[in-house]
Order: C-alpha cells, then structure tokens, then sequence
C-alpha cells in the first residue's frame, strides 16, 4: 500500500483535537452576563478552528487524492471529490432544516423577515454563512472546496489555482474565497508532504509548544501590522493554525496517556459524524441547562463535560455497530464517506 492511502494517526489526532476544541467553541454560544468577555475570550482563542477544518480538508486532498489522480485516475478521483462534496453539501442543508424544524436556536420566521431579497441570500448563504442564520457553516465552505478541487487535481493546475483564489482574494475577500484559498494551500502542502524530501519535515515538541505561547502573546502587537493585508492575514491565519496542529501533537506524545490518544483517534475517525453530532447535543443541553437559570460559567462547563462524553459514547456506538452489522456500515459509509 502507497504511503498515501495508509491512514496516518496524526491526522486523526489533530481532527480530533479540532472536533474536541469545536465544542469548547460551540458550548460558548449560550453564555450569557457577566460571562460573556470569557465566550468572547474563547471564541477568539479558537477562531482559526473553521479554517483549520478547510487546511486539514485541503491537505488529505492533496495528500491522499492528488498522488492518486496523478497515477491516471484522475477522472474516479474528481468524480469521488464531487460525489463527496454534493454529500457534505446535503448534510449541511439537512441538518440546518432540522434545527429549524425543532426550534434549537433558529427561527423560521426571524429568517424569513430579515433574509427578503437575492442580495440577502447570497451574502448570508452563498458568498459566506451567516451564523446567526445557519449552522454548520463549515461543511459549506469544505463542500465548495471539494466540488472546485475535483477539477484541478495536477500539481500545475492547483499552483493556478491558488494563484486565482489569492487574486479573488485580494480583490474580493468574502469568505467563501477566503476558505477556499486556505483549503487550495492545504492541497499544496499535502501533495509535497508526498515527495520524498519532505517526509522528515515534522515539527513537534518542546520548541513548537514554545512558539505556540511566544505567538499567541504577540499576537495582538503581530494583528496591528498585517490586519490591512487580506492576504498577510490569510497567512498568519495558515501559521497559527500549524502552530496549533504542532502543538496539539507534542502535548498528547509529551503526556503519552493512552486513553487520551484513543479519544482523540475515534473522533477523528469519526470527523464528520462527531461535528454533527455535537451541536445537536450542545444545543439540547444548552437548552434544558437554560430553564434552570443564567447559562454562566457553570453550566458551561457542565454542557462541554457532558457533550464531549456523550458523544464519545455515541462514536464508541457507532464503530461497533459497524464492526457488527453490515447494513449500518453500509449505511454509515453511504451518507459519510
């Protein structure tokens, strides 16, 4: 088997550690008073997170798809991409119906009175996602990146590519260009992870968690400079978020806790479904917490420890139904993979 198509550990360690600190991100939503500069804190904290899910998207492609396209199947290569980005697609309208139709967060009729021209639609839903209205924004941007990407799987046609998307970019830098531009940069790193002269390039370790804490200290003063620069802060946006991806590795390989790297794998096997999955619980829960008073720091953390362990069951569930009943295997591969 091709290094390519192996599954590599430290893939689903970071998707994990993503679908693990998503809910840290998502549990925020709900707080309210005195509590709010800590969701504030959070959420900027965690702000590359939707980008990162585009970089790790981006990379697998480019990692796993484009050395396969390269080798002349790139026709079944780009029809799997689309067939996978019309899926992704699907859930995302699917799953937002759904928590319109069971009231969690979203109105039907706040929708329909603030969204009334082609305008609205497009800069809500089209060019970006606008939270307030839609869940699940980043299956959005990961099923355009997807349907674009199927095209141009050759190493010269993804340097052209990035070379528009920095263009669109520069001169048009709504978020759909944006995401795909950090998706097409993804691409790029994981095809030339491929060669063979960039297998050693790890950085992980003591030094990585280093230039992790000298960043995020500097990262104000660093914001002052590149915050005119739509580019420069796509740039440190893409740094910020490997200096995470480095710094997730070497705490887990620095702890070396068994039980916390087998989490991690399940849920970054599980990438997709546990996303879904957490907001529904997270909002559930917000809700139920939310009668019994102010959602504050309490009971944030009382969602985020019950979150995180419910849908951990859940997963754990899901694998061995897999692993013991053909027709929800073949079910689960059918909507998800």
């Amino acid at each position: 088997m091709s290094k390519s198509n192996q599954r590599n550990i430290n893939i689903d360690l970071i998707k994990g550690a993503l679908v693990i600190a998503m809910i840290f991100y998502h549990c925020t939503f709900n707080i309210s008073g005195q509590n709010l500069y800590l969701a504030h804190n959070i959420t900027e904290t965690l702000k590359f997170l939707h980008y990162a899910f585009l970089f790790i998207s981006g990379y697998l492609c480019g990692f796993h798809y484009l050395p396969l396209s390269i080798v002349g199947s790139s026709n079944k290569v780009g029809q799997r991409l689309r067939m996978r980005a019309i899926k992704i697609f699907l859930i995302f309208l699917l799953t937002n119906v759904t928590l319109y139709v069971l009231g969690l967060a979203y109105s039907i009729e706040t929708l329909l009175k603030e969204i009334t021209s082609f305008h609205d639609v497009a800069t809500n839903f089209i060019l970006s996602v606008n939270g307030s209205f839609a869940a699940f924004e980043v299956l959005y941007y990961i099923a355009a990146f997807l349907f674009l990407a199927s095209y141009v799987l050759t190493p010269i046609r993804i340097l052209v590519f990035c070379a528009l998307m920095a263009l669109m970019v520069w001169n048009f830098s709504e978020h759909l260009f944006s995401f795909v531009f950090i998706g097409s940069i993804g691409m790029l790193l994981g095809f030339l992870k491929t060669r063979v002269r960039f297998q050693k390039i790890t950085v992980t370790g003591v030094f990585s968690i280093v230039l992790f804490v000298l960043f995020h200290i500097y990262k104000s003063n660093l914001y002052i400079f590149y915050q005119e620069n739509t580019l420069l802060v796509l740039f440190m946006l893409i740094l910020e978020t490997l200096l995470w991806f480095a710094t997730f590795l070497s705490i887990i390989k620095l702890l070396k806790w068994s039980w916390l790297t087998d989490m991690l794998v399940i849920f970054g096997k599980y990438t997709l479904f546990a996303y879904i999955v957490q907001m529904f619980l997270i909002r559930i829960g917000a809700a139920i917490l939310g009668k019994l008073g102010d959602y504050d720091i309490i009971f944030y953390t009382v969602n985020l420890l019950i979150s995180t362990i419910v849908l951990y069951l859940v997963i754990l569930l899901l694998d061995n139904w897999r692993h013991n009943q053909r027709l929800v295997n073949n079910i689960y591969k059918r909507i998800f993979l």
